[in-house]
């Protein structure tokens, strides 16, 4: 897979998207109300104390019994629950019962928790992860230094540093260690430059560091995402990003400068120099793109006997995130039969794995299908061919929707039935699911006692509770997205929360501003429970997230942002949509299955968010 973050598969996709984050309106606190799980953070997460048999866990393939998902808790010992970090209520500042006027996630006390942490990138949410430190003159030569990476020009080390020597055509200097990846880790850039003498007249000097491209030639000129350069001809400290300056310090040398950038997963960037009277930090925003260098760069010419401006040392930190929209997504689609592209138009995959089995359902044209892929690697499609359905909807009616779900009572297959331009739940029970070709007919959901109560898309979670379904009410800016509850029978649905988890924004700038729908629950390796779903604004679809601890209050990730939008090219260029999601124990990753189009023509996909 190829790293492809939102917002950067075209640079223009890039600014758009900058411009709509600055617009849109946050709405962090979804309106939820009281439910069954109220002060009992064990309904959710189970209670080994309790007595209770927890079902077998289902909906989503790869998570762990609800009995060994172990609530979240900051990492400051102050012994405050999850919960308390996401319940409304002003709990969880103070010991004693006593309250701070600061609230949840907002509170110091939270400031680490899962809840409040799952796509934040300051400090307190990251953990230390990789990085290292050289002191360049002590290299043997210039490749020494480079760690890997590489030499590019004519750098040579002096007997403190290492100057680039590029000269007026082209930049010197050294590619430094792996590739980073700022989408999904916070770093922190250190470099010590140095210049002993004022720098007048012709000559130039630049010495710098910045995070960019490798470059893919011999001689070229560097053009950083984001650095910071020592100009001692022109008696500045520049910083630069995307290739050009945005501030600059004024440099009256000789002097040591320590320079230091901060560069967090969600574009900040904090930038400082030290040794220079008067520079003030700066802070300031950068499009961050996966697979970046540290780059020594810079140049010189005419310094006559003196030594020019050089690198003396230079400092990476890494510290991890929790950033669902930093997702290795594929640049091809992924379908489970032979060719890449089809004539036909899967949509709405729902992915279920059983031992070493990967199962996933779609829609194809109103009827539903079902491929398997064994742990050769291989898919075999359930039925014959595409004229085969697992689950064929009568003449004139349209099943939709397939999700996959198995608890304790067996398999099943909950859909939406639509019939006349009405769509309700329908459930079909698998009893031999492993070798089913096809299923047998739904039947109908009640929903509150109602036997044909419009709604659609579900998606099930087990949880020690029940079954959690999420389902789609309303259409256009009417839509919204309620959770329900259910046996692990699925003998009928009941609300579990008076008010709707979520509902079309009906903000002009937002991606989910006319329409919601497509929800999916999983459980994440934190033991939160994730709601995906799909917004429209216009005609196209993107995806966002929710997230919450106990199944009353939400928290909208992302700000406003979709993680997961069009490319803008390619089969994913018009569209995504119909989100379904697994959690990867044996690699600690979440899997996103997603309908995709171009606009023309249908496929499948799923992209990839590393823990």
């Amino acid at each position: 897979m190829n790293r492809v973050p939102s917002c950067d598969r075209s640079a223009w996709i890039g600014r758009i998207c900058t411009v709509l984050a600055l617009l849109a309106l946050s709405a962090c606190d979804g309106p939820g109300a009281a439910g069954r799980c109220a002060g009992d953070p064990g309904c959710l997460y189970g209670n080994a104390d309790s007595g209770a048999e927890p079902p077998v866990t289902g909906g989503d393939a790869g998570l762990v019994p609800d009995v060994d998902a172990s609530p979240p808790g900051p990492n400051d010992e102050s012994g405050f629950s999850a919960d308390a970090c996401f319940n409304g209520l002003d709990d969880d500042g103070l010991a004693g019962g006593e309250t701070d006027g600061a609230f949840d996630c907002d509170d110091a006390s939270c400031g680490s928790a899962a809840i409040c942490c799952l796509g934040e990138t300051h400090e307190a949410c990251c953990v230390p992860a990789a990085g290292f430190s050289i002191e360049l003159a002590a290299c043997g030569d210039p490749t020494d230094c480079a760690r890997g990476g590489g030499v590019f020009g004519a750098p040579y080390l002096t007997a403190d540093g290492l100057v680039p020597n590029g000269d007026g055509v082209a930049d010197g200097g050294l590619v430094v260690g792996d590739a980073l990846d700022p989408t999904r880790d916070r770093l922190t850039l250190r470099a010590t430059l140095r210049a002993d003498a004022d720098c007048e007249g012709d000559c130039v000097e630049v010495a710098a560091f910045g995070l960019g491209d490798a470059p893919d030639r011999e001689s070229m000129r560097i053009t950083p995402d984001v650095g910071i350069s020592l100009r001692p001809a022109r008696r500045e400290i520049a910083l630069v990003v995307a290739g050009e300056t945005l501030h600059a310090w004024r440099y009256d040398g000789p002097a040591d400068v320590a320079a230091t950038l901060v560069l967090a997963p969600n574009g900040h960037l904090d930038a400082s120099v030290m040794g220079v009277p008067g520079a003030e930090p700066v802070s300031a925003t950068y499009t961050p793109r996966p697979d970046r260098r540290l780059v020594i760069y810079g140049r010189t010419e005419n310094s006559a006997a003196r030594v020019p401006a050089r690198v003396v040392s230079v400092t990476v930190e890494e510290m991890r995130c929790r950033v669902p929209s930093a997702l290795d997504r594929p640049l091809a689609p992924q379908v489970p039969w032979g060719e890449p592209w089809t004539t036909e138009a899967p949509r709405a995959p729902s992915v279920l794995a059983d031992e070493d089995t990967l199962h996933v359902a779609f829609e194809i044209d109103g009827d539903i299908f079902l491929a398997d892929r064994g742990p050769e690697g291989a898919w075999r499609l359930r039925g014959s061919d595409l004229d085969d359905p697992v689950l064929r909807a009568p003449d004139g009616e349209r099943y939709a929707d397939p999700e996959l779900v198995r608890t304790t009572s067996g398999h099943f297959l909950l859909l939406t039935h639509e019939v006349d331009g009405r769509d309700t739940i329908a459930v079909s029970r698998v009893d031999d699911f492993a070798a089913a070709v096809h299923f047998p007919d739904p039947r109908p959901l009640a929903v509150d006692g109602v036997a044909d109560a419009s709604l659609r898309a579900p998606s099930a979670l087990v949880t020690t509770e029940g079954v959690w379904v999420a389902a789609v009410g309303g259409r256009g800016e009417q839509s919204a997205i309620s959770l329900f509850l259910a046996d692990a029978a699925l003998t009928s649905l009941e609300r579990r929360v008076e008010q709707p988890v979520l509902t079309a924004s009906g903000d002009l700038f937002r991606f989910d501003g006319q329409e919601v729908g497509d929800p999916e629950l999983v459980r994440d390796g934190d033991g939160l429970v994730r709601l995906y779903y799909a917004g429209r604004r216009g005609t196209r679809w993107a995806i966002g997230l929710y997230v919450t601890a106990n199944g009353e209050l939400w928290r909208e990730v992302g700000d406003g942002s979709p993680l997961l939008e069009a490319a803008g090219f390619g089969f994913d260029g018009l569209s995504v949509r119909g989100p379904d999601a697994r959690w990867r124990e044996t690699d600690g990753v979440m899997e996103l299955w997603y309908g995709a189009t171009d606009g023309a023509r249908r496929a499948l996909a799923f992209a990839e968010e590393s823990r």
